[in-house]
């Protein structure tokens, strides 16, 4: 997605719009036949580089070669007069105008911006442990800010594979016949749960209660999405509102978090 901001433009069009009117003063008052000074020109000049940036953004091809035509006026050996940067400022706030006219911008509320466009969605402990998941993450975190509700779970059911295959990695799981990778989540999920065993402590105490709370709190979360969201979502079963999205989101950054504290994507 390309992020942009409306009020971009608005600083660039007031300053426009404040030379058209200086220019339209000295029309009246002195005939408008001079060239307009120096400073006045670098000022225009600078105006003309602020918005260069915005053309790119948002695919103005028009007006960008109106500018151009604007900056050579303004260059010129002969100068500009008042009444030629009064051509220049119109030609290019309507050229704007209707570019932007034919373009189509969408919405994100206030209250949904704070997932917006954002690389550490689940923070950086995330971020660091699983950086494979890091595009799901963001993407989910886009959908969700579009409502694109369905597509986000989608996405967050890809996040929550990769701390799948990060704890099967963790407990050296093999799948028999078959890469790790081309497993689907019963076979990796039946796999860790015969490889816990091996990783609780035999002696009972806190290490074992912390061990098997970790594991088979993985393992209950792991079926849950499965069960809930993945494979509906999988397999085209259903579509999801914005509650039911938000809810997935917040099971599975919770999920990612945790997982976070002990493994990585790596190990």
């Amino acid at each position: 997605m390309i992020e942009f901001f409306a009020e971009s433009f608005l600083p660039v069009w007031e300053e426009l719009g404040f030379h058209w009117a200086l220019a339209d003063k000295s029309i009246r008052d002195f005939g408008g036949d001079g060239n307009i000074g120096d400073g006045q020109k670098q000022d225009l000049l600078r105006i003309l580089q602020d918005i260069k940036s915005l053309y790119a953004v948002v695919q103005l091809p028009s007006s960008e070669a109106r500018q151009v035509l604007f900056h050579g006026v303004l260059t010129n050996s002969l100068g500009c007069s008042h009444r030629m940067l009064q051509t220049e400022i119109k030609g290019l706030q309507s050229t704007i105008s209707k570019e932007l006219s034919e373009r189509r911008f969408a919405f994100i509320p206030p209250d949904k911006a704070e997932y917006f466009e954002q690389v550490h969605l689940f923070g950086p402990a995330v971020w660091t442990a699983f950086p494979c998941a890091e595009p799901d993450i963001k993407a989910a975190g886009n959908c969700l800010a579009a409502d694109l509700d369905t597509a986000a779970v989608f996405h967050l059911m890809r996040v929550a594979e990769f701390g799948l295959r990060a704890l099967a990695g963790h407990l050296r799981v093999r799948i028999k016949n078959k890469p790790i990778e081309y497993a689907v989540w019963g076979e990796i999920i039946d796999n860790i749960q015969a490889k816990i065993a091996s990783k609780i402590p035999k002696k009972k105490g806190k290490r074992k209660a912390d061990a098997l709370e970790f594991y088979h709190g993985a393992l209950g979360e792991f079926n849950a999405f499965k069960d809930v969201w993945r494979n509906n979502v999988m397999h085209t079963r259903g579509e999801y509102n914005a509650h039911q999205a938000a809810s997935a989101y917040l099971h599975v950054r919770g999920f990612m978090r945790r997982l976070a504290e002990r493994i990585t994507q790596t190990n």
